[in-house]
């Protein structure tokens, strides 16, 4: 939301760049997990980006653990993959809610696209998120480490500026309100994980 797109994309595509060399260098197959995840990981700021990488690789873990399990019982894919998943988004929804989708996905990855035995395959998965989640750490470093003032100056005006918009739609009714509240209810999370980050920052 508060994020610009020219800067995230570029983050994007240098997490994209760094996983998939990080793969060639240390012989790993799954390239196109390390890649998707180094885009889930890159982020607008430092400490978000490791809230997601922390994220993607508890629910790979999870979801890799539950679908290697599975698979190691000898439980035929087409019953055992989706009771793995259903298990594996339930764990993550009572524990970590935003790391539902790729546990689910590792089960996936584990039970329908072997590489070797299951435990092989859980291995070659894990590697692939342990890659992105560090390419995704590297680059939100060093591309927000050159410009973190600009950052949250930004990120600022972009949270002044919806707020001014929502509450000018404010005198339309009671209709306009529930988007505006629920904005604000938004930028209060953003902007309390940049304060945050900012406050590490300058103790450091």
């Amino acid at each position: 939301m508060l994020a610009d797109p020219t800067f995230l994309a570029l983050k994007a595509g240098l997490a994209t760049l760094v996983a998939l060399a990080l793969d060639r260098l240390t012989g790993n197959p799954d390239h196109l997990s390390a890649a998707f995840v180094a885009v889930l990981c890159a982020a607008p700021t430092v400490l978000i980006g490791l809230r997601r990488a922390a994220l993607q690789l508890l629910g790979s873990l999870v979801g890799g653990v539950l679908g290697t399990a599975v698979a190691l019982a000898g439980v035929p894919s087409l019953v055992g993959v989706p009771v793995a998943v259903a298990l594996a988004v339930w764990v993550m929804l009572s524990r970590a809610a935003l790391a539902y989708p790729v546990a689910a996905f590792s089960v996936l990855t584990v039970g329908l696209i072997p590489r070797g035995t299951p435990t092989e395959t859980l291995v070659v998965r894990l590697v692939a998120v342990a890659s992105a989640a560090l390419a995704g750490t590297v680059v939100n470093l060093v591309v927000s480490g050159f410009s973190y003032r600009n950052v949250f100056e930004r990120r600022l005006r972009r949270a002044e500026a919806a707020v001014r918009a929502r509450l000018a739609c404010a005198a339309e009714g009671p209709t306009a309100l529930q988007p505006g509240f629920q904005l604000l209810a938004a930028l209060d999370e953003e902007l309390a994980v940049a304060l945050t980050e900012l406050r590490a920052r300058r103790s450091v």
